[in-house]
């Protein structure tokens, strides 16, 4: 948050202010959001790597961490989520 404050020329304090009074959430639970948001769009369109990788790929260093807390976001662990919302081709068939 300290470079972003420094990029927009206001104090970190005011930068909090501003991004919690745009978003609703808090610094924290922002970039959290973020990071699972990515996490769903990976596991919707990159089925080749897997949900460790996925986890690891958007800033979790734990991936137990990261399936309680897209289970909270999304009610549905990573994987569940994987198979039900996958996109994969095979052959002339879309499974989705």
């Amino acid at each position: 948050m300290d470079s972003l404050s420094k990029k927009f020329l206001i104090s970190i304090r005011q930068f909090n202010r501003k991004l919690k009074s745009l978003t609703g959430l808090t610094p924290a639970k922002f970039v959290r959001e973020v990071q699972l948001q990515k996490a769903r769009r990976l596991l919707e369109d990159a089925d080749f790597i897997s949900v460790t990788e996925v986890a690891y790929s958007v800033g979790f260093y734990q991936a137990s961490t990261f399936t309680n807390l897209f289970k909270k976001c999304f009610g549905i662990v990573p994987s569940k989520y994987r198979k039900s919302n996958c996109k994969r081709i095979y052959g002339h068939i879309l499974l989705a």
